[in-house]
């Protein structure tokens, strides 16, 4: 009962505008009645559908680079982006479940390659503890080694890679291997090139692949629509981030 509340009851409500709005363009014609109206509609089902979502989530993705992990390039430290936490009402705060993929992945790869590790993030509400202090804590509590390489001050990703370009020049380190999710990818590497990384490596945190396109993939649904809200911010902010002279379209693509 309760899935059907959750996951039927919302796709019933969205089928039933859709074929609402159907009924009326067909009953009035198309050239006749609400056209605003008719052509939201029409928008409404191309971003309901989940191939919609997914292509354009696959255009925006950055496809990772291979990283040779016999030989990797000399010199190069592991820097992984904090994903939010969590937190109640007693005080008590956790990695989000980005921070922790993010994190796990960052660990992973920097115990891999004998690289070090850079968490970056700070306190996303501008008090408590620090993204960076939380995922590093949880790391170390699952047996990673202490020595994690923290930024603390951050709170956007622009600020993420400003100020991790710091902590690269203080240790003399060449470059970093970005780990982040593959649609926050774009605007975080666009970012670290901007800030002036000398070289910067994709390592995707997360899928790396998803289902072939089936049918389903055709059907109106409400969970289609929100995957569109975390593309959608994406574009704004690195828009955002043009807009304001912070990255350049070339820094982008």
């Amino acid at each position: 009962m309760k899935s059907f509340g959750a996951d039927i009851l919302p796709n019933l409500a969205l089928w039933g505008v859709l074929l609402g709005v159907l009924f009326l363009c067909i009953r009035q014609g198309w050239r006749r009645g609400n056209l605003l109206l008719k052509l939201s509609a029409l928008l409404l089902l191309v971003l309901s559908l989940p191939v919609s979502s997914r292509v354009a989530t696959e255009f925006w993705a950055v496809v990772p680079q291979e990283i040779n992990a016999s030989q990797p390039p000399q010199n190069m430290a592991v820097l992984v982006f904090g994903g939010g936490l969590g937190a109640d009402d007693h005080g008590n705060v956790w990695p989000s479940g980005n921070s922790l993929t993010r994190g796990f992945e960052g660990a992973r790869l920097a115990t891999q390659l004998g690289a070090p590790l850079l968490i970056t993030g700070g306190t996303p509400h501008g008090k408590g503890v620090s993204e960076a202090d939380t995922i590093a804590e949880f790391l170390t509590s699952k047996g990673f080694p202490d020595r994690i390489y923290r930024e603390k001050n951050s709170i956007n990703t622009w600020e993420n890679a400003v100020n991790s370009l710091a902590v690269l020049q203080q240790n003399g380190w060449a470059g970093v291997y970005a780990v982040t999710d593959m649609v926050h990818a774009r605007r975080a590497i666009a970012c670290l090139r901007a800030a002036g990384f000398p070289r910067v490596l994709f390592w995707p945190a997360g899928v790396l692949s998803a289902p072939a396109i089936g049918a389903t993939d055709f059907l109106p649904t409400v969970s289609a629509l929100s995957r569109w809200r975390i593309l959608s911010y994406e574009i704004s902010a690195v828009a955002y981030y043009v807009l304001t002279g912070r990255i350049e379209v070339s820094d982008i693509f």
